[in-house]
């Protein structure tokens, strides 16, 4: 069960949520109040390298986004994953795997609007994605935003997880879960489902600034869960 931290703004910032231990940390460069530019990450980054602090797998989080704009990230900026949205262009994944070694994060933003047909729109949806399968790392589940696509800090009904956790292992693909996480709700969430890992920004913010307790408690959390579900005797 890996953990994301993402909206990194800061040096100070990073620097402490490293020291809580998550498997990814994450940068936004898709305008929102947490944007960064490649050139800051860069910076923090190399400030840390110097510092010898270990860094965790760092993920450029996009939303609306071409190949022009993705340039100065791959030229400058020494992220190891991009993040993109279903709704983008698939041919954006196909183009980062054949000019750079990172890896691909999808997110498929889900709407709490009830449909008769999901399982006909998912099953469309994965039709279209398996063609692009190969240049796709991870899937990752966010509650829709109309603007961003995802971040929006919201829970969607979580009844969807199954369909979609079923189709991504079909495609040998790992599912990570988003969408107004919390130290609160996160192990109710846990408690139901067995996901690859968890992704989590304004839940653990206090004042629009991330709350290094809450971050604590969040990972304390999730690690928690893992070792309890492990420690379980075989029925």
């Amino acid at each position: 069960m890996n953990v994301k931290i993402c909206g990194m703004t800061s040096l100070e910032m990073t620097r402490g949520v490293i020291a809580c231990n998550p498997d990814h940390i994450g940068f936004v460069f898709a305008q929102s109040r947490r944007q960064v530019s490649p050139d800051t990450v860069q910076s923090i980054l190399n400030q840390l390298q110097d510092e010898q602090v270990h860094i965790p797998h760092t993920v450029g989080v996009f939303a609306h986004v071409d190949t022009d704009s993705l340039k100065p990230v791959l030229n400058s900026c020494a992220v190891q994953a991009l993040q993109f949205h279903a709704h983008e262009q698939l041919d954006i994944c196909r183009w980062v795997k054949e000019n750079s070694n990172m890896s691909v994060w999808l997110t498929f933003p889900i709407s709490n609007v009830g449909k008769i047909d999901f399982e006909d729109e998912l099953n469309r949806q994965f039709e279209r994605l398996s063609a692009a399968a190969p240049y796709i790392d991870l899937l990752l589940l966010d509650t829709h935003d109309p603007v961003q696509g995802g971040g929006s800090g919201k829970v969607f009904q979580w009844d969807v997880i199954p369909s979609y956790q079923s189709r991504a292992k079909q495609l040998g693909m790992p599912l990570y879960v988003a969408g107004g996480l919390s130290p609160d709700n996160i192990g109710s969430l846990l408690t139901r489902y067995e996901l690859d890992g968890v992704d989590v920004s304004s839940g653990v913010e206090s004042d629009g600034n991330k709350d290094l307790s809450k971050v604590d408690t969040f990972i304390g959390r999730v690690r928690q869960h893992v070792h309890t579900r492990t420690s379980l005797p075989l029925s």
